[in-house]
């Protein structure tokens, strides 16, 4: 047999070669997130669990709140501080069972509804603040105010009720500034609130109005305790409270120019008796002119303008765009007018 014939051995003792492993699927890839969801669910869970208590006290809070209303408006001052102090209670439940369920406030969507309710349980207390500090002004005077539970505030007439009114502002006075801080945290946390967040009505609840009503009228208490808290102060006074005060009323003729807003056409004197509006005399402006003592020179502007006019009358005295000029100067004039009786300030209506 030729050489290059020849029968070949293999050695077999090498060992076999290694059969390829089977690739395994990483189930700890999957099961590992799944797990932590469902450990995150189950602790979003058990934290969602306070929610229905959550909403049972909140429904105490509003039923109390209710009480409370009902005695202020019947002018229950002994009966609405109790209510008073029971919302307090109530409220605070509701924050310590608001608390068990803060944490979710970082979980999306359901966080933002969160928040409001941790801004609506601040403005609860704010206005509660307010509310107590009112009383407390308040209380020392509840028999000179009629705040004994007889309604007559809303049962008297409208005279009766302005005077109560004003005199329900004097009694405030002393706590005015207590209150304008109180009422403007009020108005701080409720306009961290977006209304549009929330649906127009829930069944025959109007939801969404009310919250834009709610934050309109906190807006406009915050307005006058804290914006407008100088005129506040001095309210009772302008309004004849303890004294009377006396007001002249100009009407002007916004058809005819002049710098104040129209021609001085005529007048209404009036005494204002603790609120109370007591008309006293009313006529043409001319009637002023007439019983003037003594004749005041044309200014510039009157000899200009009112070619032949060499003396200013009291109802051209209007010539300057600063009210208060053209006053200062109507009264000048007005102090030579025979049987004027002395006046607390000058209101122009157009």
């Amino acid at each position: 047999m030729p050489e290059e014939l020849k029968k070949i051995e293999l050695d077999t003792s090498f060992p076999p070669p290694a059969t390829a492993s089977k690739r395994r699927f990483p189930w700890k890839l999957i099961l590992i997130p799944v797990v932590v969801v469902v450990v995150i669910v189950a602790i979003i869970g058990v934290m969602l669990l306070p929610l229905g208590g959550v909403m049972a006290k909140a429904k105490d809070v509003a039923e109390s709140g209710k009480k409370a209303a009902v005695a202020i408006k019947n002018q229950d001052l002994v009966g609405a501080k109790s209510g008073l102090a029971e919302t307090r209670g109530k409220l605070k439940i509701l924050s310590d069972e608001f608390a068990k369920v803060k944490p979710l406030k970082m979980v999306p969507i359901l966080g933002s509804y969160l928040s409001d309710g941790e801004h609506g349980i601040n403005a609860g207390f704010a206005g509660l603040d307010a509310a107590d500090k009112a009383i407390e002004a308040l209380e020392p005077n509840a028999d000179l105010l009629g705040f004994k539970g007889k309604s007559s505030f809303v049962q008297g007439s409208a005279d009766d009720r302005i005077q109560t009114a004003v005199k329900t502002m004097t009694a405030l006075l002393p706590k005015v500034n207590e209150i304008a801080v109180s009422v403007d945290k009020l108005r701080t946390e409720i306009d961290a609130i977006d209304p549009s967040r929330y649906p127009e009505k829930i069944g025959t609840t109007r939801i969404r109005q009310q919250l834009v009503a709610s934050k309109e009228v906190i807006e406009n208490a915050a307005n006058l305790f804290v914006n407008a808290q100088p005129l506040l102060l001095s309210l009772p006074k302008l309004l004849g409270e303890p004294n009377d005060r006396r007001y002249l009323v100009i009407f002007q003729n916004d058809k005819e120019l002049r710098a104040t807003g129209g021609f001085m056409t005529a007048y209404a004197q009036f005494r204002m008796e603790r609120g109370k509006a007591i008309l006293e005399k009313a006529d043409d402006i001319y009637a002023l002119d007439n019983a003037l003592k003594k004749k005041f020179p044309a200014p510039r502007e009157i000899l200009t303008f009112h070619k032949g006019v060499y003396n200013l009358n009291i109802r051209d005295s209007n010539l300057s765009p600063d009210f208060k000029n053209s006053m200062q100067m109507f009264e000048t004039i007005y102090d030579a007018v025979g049987g004027k009786e002395k006046i607390d300030g000058i209101i122009a209506v157009d």
